[in-house]
């Protein structure tokens, strides 16, 4: 199952076939949408259509606030609410979902990791997790890719993900990754909302929330529009006055110039962890909704010298991968060889900080384990504790500065015994 910014997808991957399942209207994906109407919770297409005539009680884009905001009704519950959704249509299906495989952006921190799994556990689902990029290079190495070097990158609507994979054979293996949650297609689409109030010389204030609704699906129906036609029409009705606005294809690049700069740091990024260049990519593949747009095709040629692929729909790719981890269950650690997308380090009674591995070292174990070789080697110590630390892009975390101070008081009080003990 993979939850969405924008949208959500669920699929199967069974006797060798992989595929995305429909909704109970026969649609995917599912918009990752929740409205609550007369007490009661409406998930999907009717949800997405109330954001215009209820936005008061209509909610979209928590995946990106989850581990954000834990008010009452938060991203949580309505990512749960979505989660019961798929799983409720699938068992339509004649599906029954336990244990659940879900791609998450590898710029997650511990805290969203956290809140996506109490949001599946309130569904009743078992989650395990793979990276975006993890489950876009099993859903490639199925689609055929072999001995080759592939740039995978994967926009969403509040996430972007990036990373370098060698194939050896069919056998991928991830050799750098890096991410970012402060760029996907929502942050375009605002953009060109901004953009319009500022050439109409809109106040922002003066717009009421119904007007603000209309104008940010405006403004999403533009940026699809511009990934066909050269030149779109933005307008509406605000403050009582049809407005519009011209933009072209040109225009939209210059609007989006702070954001295509960010999408090209995290690519920098991976190169500079790989230590390679980008002419030696032999395939450049697109994923996510957001990555149809042409400014993103067009920035990937001129950087690798190549044409991107979309081969398998970019919005179904990391949820095919996902149902490919699922599959293969235990077996995953001898097919995909992933890496760590954060620095790992260890806290001990004698030594403060055994060691640390840098970000994109190939992980020993699948999913969260670790072996204590990987740690470094703890010497003259009879007794230990040892806190496993994995830095997060989502900033400080207050479960793992509350475990390290433990640790260090512990620390404190057997030296002061030794002291006294010698």
């Amino acid at each position: 199952m993979a939850l969405g910014t924008t949208n959500c997808l669920a699929a199967l991957c069974a006797g060798g076939k992989c595929a995305t399942l429909p909704n109970s209207f026969g649609l995917k994906p599912t918009p990752a949408a929740v409205c609550l109407m007369d007490g009661k919770a409406a998930v999907g297409e009717i949800a997405k259509n109330r954001l215009l005539t209820h936005p008061e009680t209509s909610f979209e884009g928590f995946k990106r606030r989850l581990g954000h905001n834990n008010e009452n009704f938060g991203p949580i519950d309505q990512a749960s609410l979505v989660f019961r959704k798929l799983k409720s249509d699938l068992k339509l299906l004649g599906v029954e979902a336990l244990d659940v495989v879900t791609p998450v952006s590898c710029a997650f921190g511990y805290s969203q990791v956290d809140a996506m799994s109490e949001s599946m556990r309130g569904a009743g689902l078992r989650p395990r997790f793979v990276t975006d990029s993890e489950a876009s290079a099993l859903a490639y190495s199925y689609a055929g890719f072999k001995d080759c070097l592939a740039l995978f990158i994967d926009l969403g609507g509040g996430t972007l993900d990036a990373a370098l994979v060698s194939y050896e054979g069919a056998r991928p293996r991830i050799i750098s990754c890096a991410g970012s949650m402060e760029v996907g297609g929502d942050d375009f689409t605002d953009s060109l909302a901004q953009r319009f109030l500022k050439e109409l010389r809109i106040n922002s204030s003066s717009l009421d929330i119904y007007e603000r609704a209309e104008l940010k699906k405006s403004a999403e129906a533009a940026k699809l529009q511009l990934s066909r036609d050269p030149v779109v029409k933005l307008e509406g009705i605000f403050m009582g006055k049809s407005r519009e606005l011209i933009i072209s294809a040109d225009d939209f690049i210059t609007i989006s110039k702070e954001h295509l700069f960010k999408v090209s740091k995290v690519l920098q990024q991976v190169f500079r962890d790989a230590s390679t260049r980008p002419s030696r990519v032999d395939r450049c593949v697109l994923s996510g909704g957001a990555a149809k747009m042409p400014a993103i095709s067009s920035g990937l040629s001129r950087m690798t010298g190549g044409f991107p692929i979309r081969s398998l729909p970019p919005e179904e790719v990391s949820c095919i991968g996902a149902s490919i981890a699922a599959a293969l269950g235990d077996q995953g650690p001898f097919l995909l060889r992933a890496t760590n997308n954060t620095s790992l380090g260890a806290l001990s009674y004698i030594e403060l900080v055994t060691g640390a591995e840098e970000r994109n070292l190939r992980l020993l174990a699948w999913g969260e384990r670790l072996r204590q070789e990987s740690l470094g080697s703890l010497r003259l110590q009879l007794t230990q504790r040892l806190s496993v630390f994995a830095g997060a892009l989502g900033g400080r975390n207050p479960k793992i500065l509350e475990e390290a101070a433990a640790s260090l008081e512990s620390f404190l009080k057997k030296m002061d015994k030794d002291r006294k003990n010698p």
